[in-house]
């Protein structure tokens, strides 16, 4: 499926949701459980601006406070917890890697058989 195609829209501002910055695929990465974006409702990750910067999305404030350049979530129940935020670095970046070079169903499929992997070999 091409990265343009608005099939699936974010639950939070109805705009297209690529897999390089969706909620449920860096999810799916960062708790090694792979058919959570078979559950999740598709979300922006990381906040969305067009070409004159004007804001369309916020994306998840509570993850994305841990990734670099992003700011924290003011909100006390998501407290940021710096013995996470590698995590989340790494699960991000493992995300980039992956959507760099697969299109979306691959992507579902290729999150499931790494974290299967993963899963077995631990």
């Amino acid at each position: 499926m091409p990265e343009s195609e608005n099939r699936f829209p974010c639950c939070k501002c109805g705009g297209h949701v690529p897999p390089s910055n969706d909620v449920a695929y860096f999810d799916a990465i960062l708790t090694r459980q792979p058919l959570l974006p078979l559950t999740y409702a598709f979300c922006h990750l990381l906040p969305v601006y067009d070409e004159k910067g004007n804001q369309l999305c916020v994306g998840s404030h509570s993850r994305a406070q841990y990734l670099e350049g992003q700011p924290r979530d003011p909100r006390p129940e998501y407290a940021y917890k710096p013995e996470r935020e590698q995590q989340f670095r790494e699960a991000y970046e493992k995300l980039q890697k992956d959507c760099g070079r697969l299109p979306n169903q691959e992507v579902r499929e290729q999150l499931y058989r790494d974290a299967c992997r993963e899963q077995a070999a631990a």
